[in-house]
């Protein structure tokens, strides 16, 4: 699955593509044990992943800039597109390979039919970082080390992705003898009232900090019943 994220930025809004989040019941009995859900390990998780693009790997065509991103837990995939409609879709997924695909819900695209891609005016690889500047000249500011994405429009930061480096990334992997022991609580399978989740691959979560820069309304999607406007959490 997605996290889809919308920002509007003078009519440049972002999609954000990554892997996989789970959704958590309204109810007493999940919430005593919500610690179970990936979004409690992610918040708890002390030690950062610390990820960083591969310089060397950095490359892209008219419309699309991909990179590798690794840390010491695993390596991805990092690619950023440029589409027709004044967006910017930026995607992070296990590297080709990966025991299984994640799942791709187009549906939540429009069925894909507004994924035609439109070129990139200008790409300025550099050592540290690489400049995107796109058709409507907004600017994309990818840093290496520590990875973070900054927008600009018009000069003016706009949205920060991964500004606090708290990027997580649950990879899938098969279950071998012994794993039941390794990693949290319910990573290999939970149980709520009958039903029983069980997770031949594992738990695959991803958690991601951004910043909305200037915003006083960001609308979106809540995990539970609340405002389409999403309150700060800072």
């Amino acid at each position: 699955m997605w996290l889809l994220i919308w920002g509007v930025p003078m009519n440049l809004p972002v999609h954000l593509d990554i892997s996989s989040i789970s959704s958590v019941h309204e109810t007493k009995h999940r919430i005593i044990k919500r610690k179970l859900a990936a979004g409690w390990r992610h918040r708890t998780q002390t030690e950062k992943a610390n990820y960083i693009v591969t310089a060397g790997t950095v490359t892209h065509n008219s419309s699309t800039l991909t990179a590798d991103l690794v840390s010491r837990v695993n390596k991805l995939k990092l690619s950023i597109v440029s589409l027709n409609d004044a967006t910017i879709r930026l995607l992070i997924d296990e590297k080709e390979g990966a025991i299984r695909p994640r799942f791709q819900p187009l549906d939540a695209l429009k069925d894909g039919s507004n994924l035609k891609t439109l070129d990139f005016k200008s790409v300025e690889i550099n050592d540290n970082s690489t400049i995107i500047i796109t058709a409507n000249n907004a600017k994309v500011l990818l840093n290496y080390e520590p990875f973070r994405i900054d927008l600009f429009i018009k000069d003016e930061l706009v949205i920060s992705i991964n500004p606090n480096n708290a990027l997580k990334f649950e990879q899938f992997r098969k279950k071998e003898d012994g794993d039941e022991a390794k990693g949290a609580e319910g990573f290999w399978e939970e149980d709520f009232k009958n039903h029983h989740d069980s997770k031949p691959f594992g738990s695959s979560s991803v958690g991601i900090d951004l910043s909305f820069i200037g915003y006083k309304f960001i609308y979106g999607l809540p995990e539970h019943a609340d405002s389409f406007a999403l309150r700060s959490t800072m």
